[in-house]
């Protein structure tokens, strides 16, 4: 009973323990990898819950950015929206796509080739071109589309093949050639499609306006960074009032506000968890003491001495403790484990590898620690008391 309630405590800490740290660590790896020092969204939007909010005039609104003090060393606007594709004359269905620049997009690592080739015209012509001279000349799309894994796998597609693309179900679809298969570190296992910015806004009649959803600046320099973001706040960025500028260190901040209080909540229980477990195997080990009165009152009579008799209860409590402590760990592991399949599976648009509960070297020394303090505070008491008592004492005790 006593390595059972050991086993529960030491499960229940390391899952609340590895909630936090999961969390935060798996949020650092996320925007790490896409390397972007700066994001630019539409005013009001959360940038942990970006949804297809947009916002106009955003080739004037990076004109604005990098005419500014701080210019970043290097920018990819993006635009989210949905489009619709068929192949071989099926029925269209609608999925959600990302416009980019191929080659400023190359920056950053958000999205992973993993079959084919990235995009065959790495910038966007039929973009440069509106800018340049605003007209519309269609020859110049360039008719690349990448394809996520998954929706690739629901599609039967491989690169090289064809798919039609159409802003609308009603719209006569435009025949795009699959440039290849791409993993998004962020979406993880969402059916997407990337797409040349400019095609993308003039599918969806945003060209004019120049519709964006988020642009990600980058910088060599941190000190530039943080200069910019102080900047972006002042009067000398006209456009502060339709777009909010986060960095990093903003976005992670939000994070471990929430993994704060989390692991607040998580001392309490387990500070709450410990007590009563201490106080139970305690007890336990007070009464099996009490019961073994004459075992060692025998051993004290042959020559045991008092340091000697506290060493031998702190070893069956400790011996007790560890029993309960790699039981725990092992049941703290396995829950981690099936919490993380489950939950991640469950929660659209998580990361496969993005880990909910995670377990490292810390969460491991901690467990350590308490299973060698529960062994230690269960056992000291009983332990002391006993060898306080004299030998003829306690024969007398056994009837």
């Amino acid at each position: 009973m006593m390595a059972i309630a050991i086993a529960s405590s030491i499960a229940l800490t390391m899952t609340m323990v590895s909630l936090a740290i999961g969390v935060r660590d798996s949020t650092r790896d996320v925007l790490d990898r896409v390397n972007a020092d700066i994001y630019v969204l539409p005013e009001g939007l959360n940038p942990l819950f970006r949804d297809l909010q947009k916002f106009d005039q955003g080739a004037i609104v990076m004109r604005e950015i990098m005419g500014s003090p701080y210019p970043p060393d290097r920018i990819s606007p993006r635009l989210k929206d949905s489009i619709f594709l068929s192949v071989d004359g099926s029925a269209p269905i609608e999925v959600l796509s990302t416009g980019i620049i191929p080659e400023q997009e190359a920056d950053f690592g958000q999205f992973d080739t993993i079959e084919g080739s990235w995009f065959v015209t790495g910038g966007d012509p039929f973009r440069e071109h509106y800018r340049s001279t605003g007209s519309v000349d269609e020859a110049l799309m360039t008719g690349d589309i990448m394809l996520s894994r998954d929706l690739a796998g629901r599609l039967g597609l491989s690169p090289g093949q064809k798919i039609d693309v159409s802003p609308a179900p009603d719209i006569e679809p435009i025949s795009y050639t699959v440039s290849g298969i791409y993993v998004d570190i962020l979406s993880g296992t969402s059916e997407e499609v990337l797409l040349h910015l400019g095609e993308i806004q003039f599918l969806k009649g945003y060209l004019e306006r120049d519709t964006l959803t988020e642009i990600l600046l980058g910088y060599s320099d941190k000190g530039a960074s943080s200069s910019f973001l102080i900047w972006s706040e002042g009067d000398s960025f006209r456009y502060r009032d339709i777009v909010d500028v986060h960095s990093k260190k903003d976005i992670l901040g939000e994070i471990y506000q929430f993994t704060d209080i989390v692991s607040a909540f998580s001392m309490i229980v387990i500070t709450v968890t410990l007590l009563v477990a201490v106080l139970f195997t305690s007890t336990v080990m007070m009464i099996s003491t009490h019961q073994k009165a004459g075992d060692l009152a025998v051993l004290r009579a042959l020559g045991m001495t008092r340091p000697g008799m506290i060493a031998f209860n702190l070893k069956r409590s400790l011996a007790i403790s560890i029993t309960g402590g790699v039981a725990g760990t092992g049941i703290g592991l396995l829950i981690n484990g099936l919490l993380n399949d489950v939950l991640i599976g469950s929660i659209g648009g998580i990361p496969t590898y993005f880990r909910l509960f995670s377990v490292n070297w810390s969460v491991l020394m901690l467990t350590f620690m308490i299973v060698l303090f529960m062994g230690i505070a269960t056992g000291a008491f009983p332990a002391i008391t006993s060898s306080l008592v004299s030998p003829v004492s306690a024969l007398r005790r056994v009837r």
